[in-house]
C-alpha cells in the first residue's frame, strides 16, 4: 500500500495478524506511545483501512466498552454487531429470570 508510514504499516500488519485488536494491545505488541498509535489508527481510519467496533465489557460492572480495531471487512463488522446484539438480549434474560425467581418467593 502506498503512501503509509512504516507505523501505519505495522499497525495493519498486527490488525491482520490478530482480526481486531485493542489500541492498549496495539500499543504493547508495537511498543509504541499511546498517541502515536491513536493518531495512526485515525489515518488509517480516515484513508478507509481500518475500522472500530466496540464489544460491552460485563453490563453489571459497567464502564467503557472495548474499542476494537480491525479491517474494513464488512462481514466481520457484522458479526461483531449480531454478537453484541446477542449478548444484550443474553443479558436482559438472564435479569427478567432473576426478577421472575426473586418475586416468586
Amino acid at each position: 500500500m502506498n503512501n503509509l508510514t512504516e507505523i501505519q504499516q505495522s499497525i495493519l500488519d498486527c490488525i491482520t495478524k490478530h482480526e481486531s485488536i485493542t489500541r492498549k494491545e496495539l500499543v504493547s505488541k508495537l511498543n509504541r506511545a499511546r498517541t502515536t498509535i491513536f493518531n495512526n489508527l485515525f489515518k488509517l481510519q480516515k484513508k478507509g483501512l481500518i475500522t472500530k467496533f466496540s464489544r460491552s465489557k460485563d453490563p453489571r460492572k459497567g464502564g467503557s466498552p472495548y474499542i476494537f480495531w480491525c479491517l474494513i471487512d464488512y462481514p466481520l463488522i457484522e458479526y461483531h454487531k449480531e454478537q453484541h446484539r446477542l449478548q444484550k438480549e443474553e443479558y436482559r434474560k438472564r435479569n427478567i429470570r432473576e426478577l421472575r425467581e426473586r418475586f416468586k418467593k
